[in-house]
């Protein structure tokens, strides 16, 4: 039988992330906190707005041209503009 080409593959280290949820499951303390997401929940369970974060979206509504988010390249400009001074202009 033939050797599956996935054989030479090493194994990835567990995700970090999917290790902090599990813990976070598995921790019985109810004034525990959930990092794993990055967003704050309240002994109730619920996300509050903040006023904070009410104005920034109420700044940004009247301000934005676009809901069209950036790719994981980033800014395609600010990339081309800082590659030289990265890398060096021999190299950009």
């Amino acid at each position: 039988m033939r050797e599956s080409l996935f054989a030479a593959l090493a194994s990835n280290p567990p995700d970090a992330l999917l290790a902090l949820i599990g813990a976070y499951r598995a921790d019985p303390r109810p004034d525990k906190i959930d990092v794993g997401i990055g967003v704050y929940r309240n002994s109730q369970g619920q996300t509050p707005a903040f006023s904070a974060v009410k104005a920034a979206e109420h700044r940004l509504a009247e301000t934005q041209a676009t809901k069209a988010y950036l790719g994981a390249e980033g800014d395609a400009v600010f990339t081309e503009l800082l590659a030289p001074i990265v890398l060096g202009k021999e190299l950009a």
